[in-house]
């Protein structure tokens, strides 16, 4: 279980704290609280890969003034070296409250 109190970062409100402290850039706007979620279990899938682990989110909460995301930790190299859990990126147009999602290369 991991908890976050800073959601004003994880929600755009200081990008550059949030690049610092999650290297991600958050979505300011409607989806803010989907885009914080994201960027914490990007985080915690990049620090898990590191050690050769691997992450599987169980549940993800916003509440109020933090987010608490529920992850399983495998140990299983084979898995943490795969493209287990590939990453996208979430863009947003300018003008309205349109976004999309593409799979990382």
């Amino acid at each position: 279980m991991v908890t976050c109190t800073d959601l004003a970062v994880l929600c755009g409100a200081y990008p550059e704290a949030c690049a610092a402290k999650y290297g991600s850039f958050p979505i300011k706007g409607k989806y803010c609280h989907e885009s914080a979620l994201r960027v914490l279990l990007a985080c915690i899938d990049t620090h898990a890969n590191r050690y050769g682990r691997y992450i599987t989110p169980l549940l993800s909460v916003y509440i109020n003034f933090y987010v608490r995301v529920f992850v399983r930790v495998r140990s299983t190299r084979a898995q943490a070296s795969g493209d287990a859990h590939p990453r996208w990126i979430v863009r947003r147009h300018a003008s309205a409250e349109l976004r999309a999602t593409w799979p990382c290369a």
